[in-house]
């Protein structure tokens, strides 16, 4: 695959950036159905993997206008994290660790992950479901390296050292596994190493967890709201129909207004249980 044809394919400049060749790989993933157009992300792929290897490799002539913006760097240049180690170390001749590898990096960029404000825009709630999320694939990593090294790149995860001050987070990520699993043991002895440096918890995490408890006691407020709306409409509706009325409009106001409203509260019942507080 010549050089220009790498580039054409991720639809970016020639770069020894790997970040920008990652972005441009991530957006340009997420456009193609890999069952339903199998060719062309095969070598959209391929683009990626060569182009990671000739950036490595400093095997791409830069411009010197290139140059001048590597050195100054992007506006939030300062607020992205290097992540560099997992790619590193985690690269063995395994193709399904390349893989998982790949989808850990391309699960940080599309959640925002691999910045300062990225992180910051997300609720508490949010932070943890997505460092679960984040368990469980170094997990699947750490399964098939069968390397206990890996839990050291998931605890480095900006987003994981948050949510570290969270007791229930600490007890879910050492729950798979069994007693006597090496993995446990690395996993524990890391919370026991951060255990015995925090000194005060979060200033952030406490009003996130105090934002969220508000949040979930309004939606409660609302649910018993709706509830006790659809029950009182019932017992319109039943006494109407139980009762004789000769004005045909009262009983289109006590059976038939009551029975459009029962059919409306659940689909708002249902919306209010599965929003989310993002």
């Amino acid at each position: 695959m010549g050089m220009k044809n790498i580039w054409k394919i991720l639809n970016i400049e020639p770069t020894k950036d790997v970040n920008e060749i990652k972005r441009a790989y991530t957006a340009l993933a997420h456009q193609i159905n890999p069952e339903e157009e199998p060719d062309k992300y095969s070598e959209l792929h391929e683009a990626y993997k060569e182009a990671i290897s000739r950036a490595r490799n400093a095997d791409i002539v830069i411009t010197p206008d290139q140059d001048a913006q590597q050195e100054t760097g992007s506006s939030d240049a300062d607020s992205r994290f290097d992540f560099s180690d997992i790619k590193e170390d985690y690269m063995p001749e395994n193709n399904l660790a390349e893989t998982i590898v790949e989808d850990i990096i391309s699960f940080r960029e599309s959640n925002n992950l691999d910045s300062a404000k990225g992180i910051n825009g997300l609720s508490f709630s949010m932070r943890m479901e997505l460092s679960i999320s984040l368990f469980y694939m170094y997990l699947k990593l750490a399964e098939v390296t069968n390397d206990v090294t890996v839990w050291q790149s998931f605890f480095d995860e900006p987003i994981v050292k948050f949510c570290m001050e969270y007791g229930r987070f600490r007890e879910a990520i050492l729950q798979p596994f069994k007693p006597d699993s090496p993995h446990r043991a690395k996993i524990a002895g890391i919370i026991e190493d951060f255990l015995s440096k925090s000194v005060t918890p979060d200033p952030y995490l406490e009003n996130a967890m105090e934002v969220n408890a508000k949040f979930a006691e309004k939606k409660k407020r609302k649910l018993i709201f709706l509830i006790s709306l659809m029950c009182f409409l019932f017992t319109v509706m039943t006494v109407c129909l139980f009762i004789q009325i000769e004005n045909p409009l009262i009983t289109l106001f006590g059976i038939v207004l009551p029975m459009i409203g029962m059919i409306i509260i659940p689909f708002a019942i249902i919306i209010t249980c599965g929003s989310n507080n993002r």
